[in-house]
Parts: C-alpha cells; sequence; structure tokens
C-alpha cells in the first residue's frame, strides 16, 4: 500500500464504512472501541495526514458565512469585500458558500436584523464589522447561543462573546495621525475633523486617539470643529466647504474614516491647500491625485485585503478543521503614505 492512505483506502483496509473511518480519526462518539483503535492503527501504519478534499467529501454538506460590512459606498469595504470573496472562492471545493451583507446606513436595528436573519437561517457563522450599541451586542448573543461562531472585523463590538476580531489598532493609528498633522502644521492652529460615524467604534477609537494626541504633546493646536460625514463624499464635501468658509484660520483637517475625495475637492476649490494640511486614511479615487498636487499630505493604510480575507479564513478553519483562533486581536499595519512613497504600494492598488 502506498504511503499517505487516503479515508476510503482507511476504509477498505479496515472493512468498515468511510463515515466509521471519519468518526475515528474525528474522535467521535457512537464507534466500537475496538473498531477504532484498528482504524487509528491503520492510520498510523500507512501514514495517514488529513486531506481537506477527502473530509469534503466525507463530511458532504455546505459550511455557510455570512459576512455583514458597513455600507458598500465606501471604496475601501469594496477592496474588503473582494478580498473576502476571494477567500472564499479558494474554498469552495470545500464545501464554503459565503455572503455578503453590507449595510446601508449605519444602522443597528439593520444590523441586528441582519444578523438575527441570517442565523435563522442556519447560518454555520458571522464576520461581522459591528455598529457598536445594545442592540447589535443583543443580536450578537442571540447568533452565539444559536451556536453561530462569530468574528468581528474593522469595526469591534464591545463586551460580547465574539471568538476575535481583525483590525487595525485604531486608538494607535488615530495618535499617528495627529502627530503627523500637527508636525506638518508647525505645531499650532485650528484643527477640523472629519469623523465618520459616532455609532462606529473604529471611528471613535481613532477620534480619540488622535485627539489625545493634540491634547497631550501640542498646546497651541486647538480642535474647533467636528463633523460626521457618514462616510459620504457629498456630505464630507459640503461640511469641509462651510468650515473652511467660515473659518479663515482653520490650518489642518483630519479626516477620521471616508471622505478624503469630498473634503480633498473642497479644499482644493477654497484655494488654501498650500496653508492647510490634510491627513486622511485608505486609498481611495482622487488620492493619488490630491497626494501629487499637495492636497492631501498623507494618509494612513490599514490593509483591507487583509481584513476581507482573515475572518474567512478564520472561521473557514474552525467550522472545518476545529481549529481555534490562536488570539483574541488580529492587527493589520498601520501604513503612512505620502506623495513620494504611494507608488507600488499593495494597499494603492
Amino acid at each position: 500500500m502506498k504511503k499517505n492512505v487516503t479515508i476510503p483506502e482507511l476504509a477498505k483496509l479496515t472493512g468498515v464504512s468511510i463515515g466509521t473511518v471519519d468518526r475515528a480519526l474525528n474522535n467521535r462518539s457512537e464507534i466500537n472501541p475496538e473498531t477504532k483503535k484498528k482504524i487509528l492503527a491503520a492510520a498510523a501504519k500507512y501514514n495517514y495526514r488529513p486531506n481537506r478534499l477527502s473530509k469534503a467529501l466525507v463530511h458532504n454538506r455546505t459550511i455557510r458565512i455570512g459576512m455583514i460590512t458597513l455600507p458598500a459606498k465606501s471604496p475601501f469595504i469594496k477592496k474588503l469585500t473582494a478580498a473576502a470573496v476571494a477567500a472564499a472562492d479558494e474554498k469552495i471545493d470545500f464545501g464554503l458558500s459565503l455572503s455578503v451583507h453590507p449595510l446601508s446606513t449605519f444602522d443597528a436595528q439593520e444590523e441586528a436584523s441582519k444578523i438575527k436573519t441570517l442565523v435563522d437561517s442556519g447560518i454555520d457563522a458571522l464576520a461581522i464589522a459591528g455598529v457598536d450599541s445594545p442592540v447589535t451586542k443583543k443580536a450578537i448573543a442571540y447568533a452565539i447561543k444559536k451556536n453561530a461562531k462569530v468574528v468581528t472585523f474593522n469595526s469591534d463590538v464591545s463586551d460580547t462573546e465574539r471568538l476575535c476580531v481583525v483590525g487595525q489598532n485604531l486608538h494607535q493609528s488615530g495618535q499617528v495621525a495627529g502627530d503627523l498633522l500637527c508636525k506638518y502644521m508647525g505645531e499650532q492652529g485650528e484643527v477640523f475633523v472629519l469623523h465618520g460615524s459616532k455609532q462606529i467604534s473604529a471611528h471613535r477609537e481613532r477620534l480619540k486617539g488622535f485627539c489625545s494626541v493634540v491634547d497631550s504633546d501640542f498646546p497651541d493646536i486647538k480642535i474647533v470643529a467636528i463633523e460626521e460625514d457618514l462616510d459620504d463624499d457629498k456630505i464630507a464635501y459640503e461640511k469641509t466647504k462651510q468650515i473652511l468658509a467660515s473659518r479663515p484660520n482653520i490650518s489642518g483637517i483630519y479626516v477620521v474614516a471616508a471622505g478624503n475625495k469630498g473634503a480633498g475637492k473642497a479644499l482644493k476649490e477654497s484655494g488654501r491647500s498650500s496653508s492647510v494640511k490634510m491627513v486622511c486614511n485608505d486609498f481611495v479615487p482622487m488620492t493619488e491625485e490630491f497626494l501629487e498636487e499637495g492636497i492631501i499630505d498623507a494618509t494612513i493604510l490599514q490593509d483591507p485585503e487583509t481584513q476581507g480575507r482573515l475572518p474567512i479564513d478564520i472561521l473557514f478553519n474552525l467550522l472545518f478543521d476545529k481549529i481555534q483562533p490562536e488570539k483574541d486581536y488580529y492587527p493589520t499595519t498601520i501604513d503612512i503614505i505620502t506623495k513620494y512613497n504611494y507608488h507600488g504600494h499593495k494597499g494603492c492598488q
């Protein structure tokens, strides 16, 4: 007999069914101890090694993972989703089925409804970019009670029993942005902050990090306005345009989440880009042009590919191979990009 024997070959060697071999190899119940001993001895003798395709044939079932993302109008979310779909496509032969469900707004009730609908449909696992609210927490608790595995990504939901979170150290990202912007400003002046949504923990954590650095390290810089844009470039454009018109002493803009295109457009039209410095996040349409023109001074990337792919890999490995996540937190990178180093950067493709 050749080495690296398969499950069907072990079944023939030991005179039992494929299902019985599977129960023995995976330490399941409902198998005679002597039969189990015989199968394990044969597996050792003929150098059995687990094979995912063989296991998929034995299990003969679909593994269903649902992914709930923040609103898909953000280019960052589109990149993240594409990475998740690619990760799932690689596992189609192993029975994985992924469905993606973007939120239409930053609405906890909508997210909770999506979670409950997916759980009630029999979903095996959920990857969730969370709206951090009691409503979402209750829905996640419901999912876990119904034995659905839950991983959060990009924006965590605190005080839940999710398995782990995948995403950037957002407080640190905000600190980096604060340090950069204040130094670009010459360590003095007024700052306008364009917030994403107060409902999203990722946005809140970035803002906290940013404010902490401004307050502790730059006494001559004052944050004079914080406005939400709900990750909408049109809102970002209007609010940036208004603040630049009403506050002539603004000399710094920090875009916490999406809205780079709108804010950059307003700054460009104001004719004040040489005196107003701007730091933002991610690489979206117009970022390259705004970097080259000096509208955007720096942007901070957070690896959307890993944030999309890794939650799917973690959940699949758990459901298929029973491999538990090794960590509670899987951090992604904090990459500072300026006009001098964006060329060829993987996050800028």
